[in-house]
């Protein structure tokens, strides 16, 4: 293994171990970025899961 590999895999389980899977459902709620307004404005906007792709 060269460094850069090892480096890899480090900064791979350090940011499994901080890290958590989300599975959303349809029909729950949830809070969605909004970007149509101002990109520099991080503004967030409520909803609800309609479809899911993935």
């Amino acid at each position: 293994m060269d460094a850069s590999s090892v480096t890899r895999q480090r900064y791979k389980l350090n940011f499994d171990r901080h890290s958590k899977q989300r599975h959303f459902k349809i029909d729950d709620k949830v809070l969605v970025r909004d970007f149509r307004k101002n990109p520099r404005e991080v503004e967030w906007t409520s909803g609800v899961l309609i479809n899911r792709i993935g």
